[in-house]
């Protein structure tokens, strides 16, 4: 991304040059180190290297600073989806049905080489508690085997009612 002004772009050349090490941050702006801290260095590194030819000497406070910002939100936003995604649960999270949720929550369980109580999950899903409205949960515990020996572990799960959906965590503990 080329800077938008020439101002900019010796802004942005002492952020990268923080970031690389080759000048104190101590030596410049709170601005300059904040800004060294919360983008990502190829961004700086972009901004740094524009050509002043053609550039304005500056643009308007209000315009760079929300372009700043902007970058700063894209910057968050990616860590973020980085970090939703090594967080990724081995079974569909949302569901539109309800049943769709319960039947994940089996499918994992099985996937992990357990077999549901049949009889427990009647008792405790089928004849326990409606689906659960917008804003609330049903949590249901379920006994498990493993070749037809009862475990001490249990597949637990929980279903959060959304506006139009279900989200669902299950989990063997």
């Amino acid at each position: 991304m080329p800077a938008k002004s020439q101002a900019q772009q010796r802004f942005m050349g002492i952020v990268h040059a923080i970031q690389k090490g080759d000048a104190k941050a101590s030596d410049f702006s709170k601005d300059a180190q904040d800004t060294a801290k919360e983008m990502k260095p190829s961004d700086a590194k972009d901004f740094a290297s524009t050509k002043h030819k053609g550039l304005p000497n500056h643009v308007k406070k209000e315009n760079m600073e929300k372009e700043l910002k902007e970058i700063i939100r894209q910057t968050y936003r990616e860590s973020l989806r980085e970090s939703v995604n090594e967080a990724k649960a081995p079974y569909e999270v949302y569901h539109k049905s309800y049943t769709s949720a319960i039947e994940a929550a089996r499918e994992y369980a099985e996937k992990k080489g357990f077999e549901i109580d049949n009889d427990d999950a009647f008792r405790k899903i089928g004849v326990g508690p409606r689906k659960p409205s917008e804003g609330k949960t049903n949590s249901f515990s379920i006994q498990l085997s493993k070749d037809g020996k009862l475990q001490r572990k249990q597949l637990h799960i929980q279903v959060y009612g959304m506006k139009n959906s279900y989200e669902l965590n299950a989990y063997i503990g």
